[in-house]
């Protein structure tokens, strides 16, 4: 990561990747330290709560480390992005929905049968440098790449399907692909992240044998009041502008 933000900088564009690396580093050593802490604190004190311990860590890293990203986000909103000058009708949507395919099935690849023991930042780095020299993927590497993740999480903690459910995540990957190619704007695109997000985290908690207990039915309610909290506030931004 240090070395590709030198090489940035030296061909003179590092400021907004930059920017983002500083504020993505600070808020999530923040937000790693807290959250370790309090899940240690609360463990240690009430060893019985009906509190997921695990889940205030996540929570309390998710949430600095997105202030963080956010604060970086509006301090570049007057940054041109990186490729943000290459033609939007340089690729047909059929081409797009392909190369993105072929894309996420590399990275998610990587991922899994690389034999390192964090193949996912091995295909974080394939994912930026895919959405670098192919800016026209970047919103599919976002979008739809992540939801295909979360799809096939939910395929390996739920298969009901057998063999099957393989073949449901790909067509949900690629339906979400095919809707993102004739949907290119920030809102719907974060609300499609957020809701397949939480849609995932319910069915993964409650599909057979599921979590039936005060834990879980807390740690879902929180997942749906922040996902509606974000859909209010995503569109109330879109009624001010």
């Amino acid at each position: 990561g240090l070395a590709l933000l030198a090489w940035l900088w030296w061909r003179g564009l590092a400021a907004l990747p930059g920017r983002f690396a500083f504020w993505g580093a600070v808020s999530g050593a923040a937000g790693f330290s807290l959250g370790a802490w309090l899940q240690v604190v609360g463990r240690a004190h009430y060893p019985g709560s009906w509190i997921d311990w695990w889940k205030v860590m996540e929570f309390t890293f998710g949430a600095l480390l997105g202030a963080g990203l956010g604060f970086a986000g509006y301090r570049s909103r007057d940054l041109p992005a990186l490729g943000a000058e290459e033609p939007q009708d340089a690729w047909p949507a059929w081409l797009l929905l392909v190369v993105a395919a072929i894309v996420s099935l590399a990275l998610i690849g990587a991922d899994e049968h690389l034999p390192v023991r964090m193949g996912y930042t091995v295909a974080g780095a394939g994912a930026i440098l895919a959405a670098w020299r192919w800016p026209r993927l970047a919103w599919q590497i976002a979008v739809s790449l992540t939801c295909f993740a979360f799809l096939l999480d939910l395929i390996e903690a739920r298969p009901l399907l057998g063999e099957g459910s393989w073949v449901v995540a790909a067509m949900g990957g690629l339906a979400i692909a095919a809707w993102l190619t004739r949907n290119e704007d920030v809102v719907p695109a974060l609300l499609m992240l957020t809701w397949t997000g939480t849609g995932v985290s319910v069915l993964k908690t409650y599909l057979p044998p599921g979590r039936w207990n005060a834990t879980a039915h807390a740690m879902e309610a929180a997942f749906v009041l922040l996902a509606a909290a974000t859909t209010m506030l995503a569109r109330r931004a879109v009624k001010r502008a």
